[in-house]
């Protein structure tokens, strides 16, 4: 019995009975017609051409591990990325004091040298966003209204005239200028947010 070394040149007309023991160097050109019994213990390098037309009924008990990176990013992030703490909706803003309001007397608001000019209100330097920064910046118009001027952080009394009662103008000067009736003008709330410092209302 004479065995033969080496490979025949040109392949059998048909398979043999049983398969070699050892694999062949290189794959076969063409794919079986069937699949294998048994899966290969390594992953093959690149995908088949042509995948399955069914899923499997039930995924595989050892997933085998990615040899190489897939050549593009999936289009779809994943379902359960990893858990972070939800972002605030909303930046918190500072508080305001409760001692913090604008004063809800009429002022005058001096134009030409006439301290008595114009007569306004807090509504009406924030009537018009666009004009509110040059109206604050105007005399004391932001002690007078420091939730308008975003100015609660200013301990000060407004140098402006305003009416406490028909036919009576004051200023915050007058409410200090005698210790005696200093709590009982400053026990209205109107002339309290007017003269905050003088009143001592700034807390």
């Amino acid at each position: 019995l004479i065995l033969c070394l080496k490979p025949s040149s040109l392949p059998s007309d048909e398979p043999s009975l049983q398969p070699s023991s050892m694999p062949s160097d290189e794959p076969s050109r063409s794919p079986s017609d069937e699949p294998s019994v048994e899966p290969s213990g390594l992953p093959s390098d690149t995908p088949t051409n042509n995948p399955s037309s069914e899923p499997s009924v039930s995924p595989t008990n050892n997933p085998t591990a990615s040899v190489k990176p897939s050549a593009t990013p999936t289009g779809a992030p994943t379902m359960d990325p990893a858990s972070t703490s939800a972002p605030t909706k909303s930046p918190v803003s500072s508080p305001v004091s409760a001692s913090c309001k604008d004063s809800t007397l009429k002022f005058y608001f001096p134009k030409d040298g006439n301290p008595l000019a114009k007569r306004k209100s807090c509504k009406w330097v924030g009537k018009k966003a666009s004009k509110i920064i040059a109206r604050c910046e105007k005399f004391s118009v932001n002690a007078h209204c420091p939730i308008t001027c975003g100015t609660c952080s200013l301990c000060v009394d407004s140098t402006m005239q305003f009416i406490v009662q028909k036919g009576v103008i004051k200023d915050c000067a007058w409410v200090g200028k005698n210790g005696k009736h200093i709590n009982s003008r400053c026990n209205k709330a109107t002339i309290k947010d007017n003269c905050r410092k003088a009143c001592d209302n700034c807390s």
